[in-house]
């Protein structure tokens, strides 16, 4: 090969590893942005067709549940799920730990979410002092 080739090789495989290390930094950079949220916990779920939970990051919204993937480089949430709609089944709670898995639905979406049981008490919280959602009450 000829030195002018080596060069452009050499040059090519730096803009490479400058834009792998580039991805990296932005990546931790919205992990640490999204994670150092006030009202951000920890929160996996799951379809119920899916054997495999994803792991993510929820976030108290003020009308909604806001969740976020963990391995993605998107500042959105992939995730949203009504705050005054969402409807509980009964907990369970996983031996020798402190996960609760229960499924949640807000009436379009319906899934199953795993948390430790503090982030389930204050979501339970959370979701039961939303607004009501009748407009008629007279």
């Amino acid at each position: 090969m000829q030195p002018a080739m080596w060069f452009l090789l050499g040059f090519l495989m730096a803009v490479v590893i400058a834009l792998a290390f580039l991805t990296l930094v932005v990546y931790i950079y919205r992990v640490r942005l999204i994670a150092h949220r006030v009202g951000s916990f920890e929160l996996a779920i799951r379809n119920s067709t899916e054997e495999s939970w994803t792991s993510g990051i929820g976030i108290y919204a003020c009308e909604a549940l806001e969740w976020h993937r963990t391995v993605s480089l998107s500042l959105r949430p992939k995730l949203k799920l009504k705050r005054g709609a969402l409807v509980f089944s009964t907990p369970v709670f996983r031996d020798g730990g402190d996960i609760v898995e229960v499924r949640v639905t807000d009436g379009v979406t319906s899934l199953e979410i795993a948390l430790r049981k503090s982030s389930f008490n204050a979501l339970i919280a959370w979701s039961d002092s939303a607004l009501p959602l009748e407009t008629d009450i007279f």
